[in-house]
């Protein structure tokens, strides 16, 4: 038996990439070979090899998908192949993957993050040719449930326990933050994250207190320009951007050491997510694990990790459209006035959502996926 893992390089710093740098080499199996996603030959210590997914084009494109097709019919024993990514993405490897399970005896796992309601055509062409279909969450479980009537398993996204509460000097990450409370958003700045709505928010609390910032911890001009929206709004002296961090908005690019972004999840009084939709959720956890309080909407995997007594769920305002779905945004006004209402209690809930976080642990959640895999 041969065991092939497809997604984000273990080397990058994406969500994905902290899944698979924390199962894969983890796995007790042999023989075990990973077409790695955003890798491009660069040296490491892995008890495998790893093989560059996107030459020369994106790594889901037919040329690559033939690529892997011939890459995974090169060995003459049975397959086990362990995916994890968005399952309309991997539909585009559906007909070479259909063509290789004709030709060799493949299992095949695929790890399927939800973070949005999902549509029939752009995703059933991949799920119909998986054997074992694992969801993160209940709401991924019950979204890839409209789509196929196979079995679905849930197995949690790990928590990393290097993210603890400490004491920071917040000085030195924002000398000119004074002595105002302070609001973190530490998340991509694309259309899903709506990091627009977390400005509005800002806007709306300045309006009863002045006493606020918030740090953006993304490129400010990725989907949405936040400095000239800032600006706009009459905020920008309220807002602190993480340029020295973020040069681009590729994906992967470094924003910051992993002890950087651990001080500064200990600098917020706040953590703050206005996003459309997560398949888990990675920095609001991390945030957690910190025992930083979390605010949040109400939707996608938010709701089923945390509850009303370990994190501030925001109220909902309008609909808006993301990926031809009609999906709730948060009422910024609302939300603000909630904030300044609830921002006294929230460290107790904080203490609470640090303890939910803390039983994700990667040594158990391994351990299902050996058994899984083997």
């Amino acid at each position: 038996m041969k065991y092939i893992f497809l997604g984000d390089s273990p080397l990058l710093k994406t969500g994905f990439a902290t899944i698979t740098k924390n199962i894969v080499p983890q796995l007790d199996l042999p023989n075990k070979h990973f077409w790695a996603i955003g890798y491009n030959g660069e040296p490491h210590n892995f008890n495998f090899n790893l093989y560059p997914a996107n030459i020369n084009s994106a790594w889901e494109s037919k040329e690559n998908a033939n690529k892997f097709k011939n890459f995974a019919l090169s060995f003459e024993d049975d397959l086990t192949i362990w995916t994890i990514h968005d399952a309309f993405r991997l539909s585009e490897f559906a007909e070479d993957i259909s063509e290789l399970k004709e030709q060799r005896n493949v299992k095949l796992v695929s790890y399927i993050p939800v973070d949005s309601p999902l549509t029939l055509a752009h995703n059933k062409p991949f799920l119909d040719l998986v054997d074992v279909i694992v969801a993160y969450t209940e709401f991924g479980k019950k979204e890839l449930q409209k789509i196929t009537d196979k079995k679905i398993l849930i197995i949690p996204h790990g928590n990393d326990e290097d993210f603890q509460k400490r004491e920071t000097l917040k000085e030195r990450f924002f000398p000119s933050l004074g002595d105002k409370k302070l609001i973190g958003v530490v998340n991509t700045n694309t259309e899903r994250k709506n990091p627009l709505r977390s400005l509005e928010i800002l806007q709306k609390i300045l309006e009863q207190d002045e006493n606020w910032m918030m740090y953006f911890h993304c490129d400010a001009e990725g989907f949405c320009d936040l400095k000239r929206a800032a600006y706009q709004m009459g905020i920008l002296q309220n807002c602190i951007f993480a340029d020295p961090f973020f040069q681009s908005n590729i994906i992967g690019a470094a924003g910051a050491s992993k002890e950087d972004l651990i001080s500064l999840y200990n600098c917020f009084d706040f953590y703050l997510s206005t996003s459309l939709g997560e398949g888990w959720g990675l920095t609001a956890t991390e945030a957690a694990s910190c025992e930083v309080p979390v605010i949040l909407p109400k939707n996608s995997a938010f709701q089923d990790i945390f509850d009303e007594e370990s994190c501030l769920f925001l109220p909902r305002g309008h609909t808006t459209m993301y990926l031809n779905n009609l999906i709730y945004d948060v009422d910024a006004e609302a939300s603000a006035n909630l904030i300044l209402e609830k921002e006294s209690g929230l460290i107790e809930r904080a203490k609470i959502a640090k303890r939910k976080v803390e039983k994700f642990k990667w040594t158990e959640i391994n351990k299902k996926w050996q058994m899984l895999i083997e």
